[in-house]
């Protein structure tokens, strides 16, 4: 076959209306895009993890909570981990984003501590390197960054308003039983 001969059919394909292949046109162009889609989603989620919100009773509860960008999983809780020795940490700021582990539980003093290293984020402008130096100098536990995380996260958890009473209805009927009008109205 000749240079020039498969030219032509070469154009003719390409010239070809989509109706005739239409078996191969929807994988080609949807497919592949969908598939690369699907796999740069896969790709950064594994890498910075996967965005989440706190529930909305936990961040009534502790408003702080709000300053900060939350994400699962992702490569910085496993990175911290490593640099003390174990697999992952539970939660990790970076500048306003906390990662947090997957396995990690929403626990008000994790969550608390995490958003004083980000307050740390934004009132020191070079807080990793002066943070790294800190763990070099002293460790880890004895940081006085973590120190810092630890004793507002106490703080904020002590200077809390009370939670209200749980409401227990009383029973209005002699035989004990609790009636429709002995419960709260709704909202309360």
């Amino acid at each position: 076959m000749t240079t020039h001969r498969r030219r032509r059919m070469s154009l003719n394909r390409a010239s070809t209306p989509p109706a005739t292949t239409a078996a191969a046109a929807p994988f080609r162009v949807g497919g592949t895009r969908r598939t690369l889609a699907r796999w740069w989603t896969a790709a950064s989620r594994a890498v910075i993890g996967r965005p989440f919100a706190l529930p909305e009773a936990l961040l009534a509860r502790h408003p702080a909570l709000a300053g900060a960008l939350w994400r699962r999983g992702g490569i910085p809780p496993r990175v911290g981990g490593w640099a003390l020795g174990h697999r992952s940490v539970l939660g990790i700021a970076l500048g306003r984003t906390v990662f947090l582990a997957p396995h990690a539980q929403l626990d008000a003093v994790l969550l608390l501590h995490e958003v004083a290293h980000v307050h740390q984020f934004q009132r020191i402008s070079v807080f990793p390197i002066r943070y790294l130096w800190e763990s070099l100098r002293h460790g880890y536990h004895a940081n006085r960054f973590e120190l810092e995380a630890d004793a507002w996260a106490a703080a904020m958890l002590l200077f809390l308003p009370p939670h209200p009473a749980p409401f227990v209805a009383s029973p209005s009927s002699p035989d004990g039983r609790v009636a429709i009008q002995d419960l709260p109205p709704r909202g309360v």
